[in-house]
């Protein structure tokens, strides 16, 4: 299956579904059907079931995420955001020592 080049994938809440002005704006609509004892999907289960349907039937879509490179930036700041220096470990526990 080759999927259009501009898709989006809107989805909708459990009780209310898509707004009617997004239903009539939509070339097409999709239901997921549910078997067994199931009653209703959260909205992150029937986005990924979605998805993983999509990515199956052209892996194309799923793209690059992140530009050439970018990974190791996004890690690097992530990392350096995250982590704590060594004076700061200690004072830390320092602190904890004087609580007790």
């Amino acid at each position: 299956m080759q999927l259009p080049p501009l898709l989006a994938v809107v989805m909708g809440s459990e009780a209310s579904g898509i707004s009617s002005d997004m239903r009539t704006v939509a070339d097409r609509c999709i239901y997921l059907p549910m078997y067994g004892f199931t009653e209703s999907l959260n909205v992150s289960v029937a986005a990924a079931l979605v998805l993983q349907v999509l990515i199956t039937a052209d892996p194309s879509v799923r793209g690059q995420l992140i530009g050439e490179g970018r990974g190791a930036q996004l890690l690097a700041k992530w990392k350096a955001a995250a982590a704590r220096t060594h004076s700061d470990i200690s004072a830390d526990d320092s602190s904890l020592g004087n609580q007790q």
